[in-house]
Formats: structure tokens, C-alpha cells, sequence
């Protein structure tokens, strides 16, 4: 599955970008997916004004286009200015008007079975009003977006600190890993994508369990409290040397080790700990995380399933796969 990014950052060059380490923390995040992310820069390129696909005369835009529909995510990445996307974003959405009256052989834009998100940053308030904006203009142009498809970071009104910042200001700086999962100071925080489950939507307290359904040992924060939320469950497996990811293989109860890049059987994986994790306002709405080990290279790892009714045939199949009980 491919990505494609448009970082509309009004800086040219390789001048450091807020936006682009939010679109690096995104690309991490769908790289645990086996989705690939690829960017550019609006300001590197040379396009043109306008609401057509080609506004001729070296028309940067026709390129940025096939990118486009050559993804299946549209990430659209903006700073705030004055309170708005820059002046960068605006024109993408005006060249994205084009799909309206773009359409394919079933009557509909070529857009229509592709899916945004949003990534916004900037030094003052504005994060929410931006991402109504943008929202509007890429459904409008036939993008389909998820409830929340949006990560963004706020610093304080007229502050000297930007997000590309915070490590080098002695802040709690962005986390690459689990992007969104700390209060960052002077800001408002960051907001996680709306990635798959398995990137961490914020849970209930987890209910820890081995295969055998005994209770284990919850992992714990750095103030001795238990984790709510998926991302801090993995951070802590990571911390443990339990930070590989697997993933569900072509082949149904089967699953890929992103280390050595093997597929193998759900079953030929040695389970090490289970965690299951009840959602905050539906019982039914439950994933458990599932350590194990992969048969070939040992490499330690996750897999993030969904369990309950709720739970997809996949991973059904592969909770039946690792586990005794099952779902």
C-alpha cells in the first residue's frame, strides 16, 4: 500500500520543517503498517495558480496529480498561518478542485476510492479550524476521511519554539515512535492519526493476561500508573526488547515478521504475553495485543487484533492461530 504526502511548509529546500517531522513521525507509523510514504514540497515546486489538472507553461502540478491517484492515502500536511492553512495548502486544494469534473468510467471522481488525512502544526491556536477547512475541501474533491483523520501540534501564541524544536529546547520532544503520546510544553499537545487500531486509539486501563488467561504484571509509566491507551502497552513491550511488528500475512492465520521478513503459520510463533484492552465506552469495541516471538529470527514483536464480536475474519483466524481460548 503506498502513501503520498504534499507538505505545504512555506520553506524551500532542505530548511528544517515542523511539518516535515510530523510527516516523518507519520510515515513511521504507517511503515509498522507495511505502507510506504512518499512527500514533496509545495515550495520546491513550480505550481502554478489555477483550478485545472495542467495550467501548461512548466506546470509543476500534473506530476503532484498522478502521485495523487497513484496512492491509496492522501496525506495533506499544512502549518498555520494567520490562523489558516498557508498559502501552500490553499492552492492544492484550488488544483485539487479539478477531480469535480474529473471522472472515471463509473461516473465518479477518480478520487472516490482513495481515503486523506490531515497534518497541521503551528505556533499559535487555529489546529481544529484548519483541519474543518481541509476536511471540507478534500471531501468535496472526493476523498473519503476517517472519524479523527487528523495529527496536529500547537505551540503557545506567538512562541519562539516550534515542534522541530522541542529536543533541542530541552522539551519533551516528538516522540517517533508513538507520535501524539505525550503532553508536549508550551504547546497543546499532538493528536494521533487516525491510523489503523494497532497504532494505539486511546483504551480503557488493559486488562493483562497470558495464554493460559492468568493475570501478568501490567506495565507501568513513569509515575508507577498503568497504561491506558494501546501506544503506551507497546512502548512499554518496546522497553522490554519486545518491539518488532508482525503483521498479518497474505495467507489467512498466517503472519509477516517485519525483522527477517518472514511469513509463517500464526501457530508456529511462541506467544509471550497477551493484553487485553476493553474500549472506554463500548465493552465490544476490545483489541488484545498479543507478544510473541517469530520462528526464523527470534526477533521479539507485537500484533495488535481486534477480539470480541466486533473482530474481523483476520484476526479471528490469527487469534485462534496464537492463542488457546480464543475469541
Amino acid at each position: 500500500m503506498k502513501a503520498f504526502a504534499v507538505n505545504c511548509t512555506l520553506k524551500q529546500g532542505g530548511e528544517a520543517s515542523s511539518t516535515d517531522v510530523l510527516l516523518d513521525q507519520i510515515s513511521e507509523e504507517l511503515g509498522r503498517h507495511g505502507v510506504s510514504l512518499e512527500r514533496v514540497r509545495v515550495a520546491d515546486l513550480d505550481v502554478k495558480p489555477g483550478v485545472t489538472a495542467d495550467e501548461g507553461d512548466g506546470d509543476a502540478w500534473p506530476e503532484v496529480r498522478r502521485s495523487v491517484l497513484d496512492a491509496e492515502l492522501f496525506v495533506l500536511a499544512t502549518p498555520i498561518w494567520m490562523g489558516h492553512p498557508c498559502s501552500n495548502a490553499q492552492r492544492v486544494l484550488e488544483r485539487l478542485d479539478a477531480f469535480i469534473s474529473d471522472t472515471d468510467d463509473r461516473g465518479q471522481m477518480r478520487t472516490a476510492d482513495r481515503v486523506a488525512m490531515v497534518a497541521v502544526v503551528g505556533n499559535e491556536d487555529g489546529a481544529h479550524h484548519v483541519g474543518a477547512e481541509l476536511f471540507q475541501g478534500l471531501s468535496d474533491v472526493g476523498f473519503t476521511l476517517a472519524a479523527g483523520a487528523m495529527t496536529y501540534w500547537v505551540g503557545e501564541a506567538m512562541g519562539s519554539t516550534d515542534y522541530k524544536d522541542l529536543d533541542a529546547a530541552g522539551e519533551d520532544g516528538p516522540d517517533h515512535r508513538h507520535h501524539g503520546g505525550k503532553r508536549r510544553a508550551p504547546g497543546r499537545g499532538a493528536r494521533r492519526p487516525a491510523l489503523p487500531r494497532a497504532v494505539g486509539a486511546p483504551m480503557a486501563q488493559p486488562q493483562p493476561a497470558t495464554a493460559d488467561g492468568e493475570p501478568t504484571n501490567p506495565a507501568t509509566d513513569g509515575n508507577g500508573l498503568q497504561p491506558v491507551s494501546t501506544t503506551d502497552v507497546l512502548r512499554d513491550l518496546a522497553a522490554r526488547g519486545i518491539a518488532t511488528d508482525f503483521v498479518p500475512g497474505e495467507a489467512p492465520g498466517s503472519l509477516l515478521c517485519t525483522n527477517c521478513r518472514s511469513v509463517n503459520a500464526a501457530g508456529d510463533f511462541t506467544v509471550l504475553e497477551e493484553r487485553r484492552m476493553e474500549g472506554a465506552s463500548d465493552p465490544d469495541d476490545t483489541v488484545l495485543i498479543v507478544a510473541a516471538s517469530c520462528p526464523v529470527c527470534r526477533a521479539n514483536g507485537a500484533i495488535v487484533l481486534g477480539y470480541g464480536p466486533e473482530a474481523s475474519e483476520t484476526d479471528s483466524d490469527l487469534l485462534l492461530a496464537l492463542t488457546r481460548t480464543g475469541p
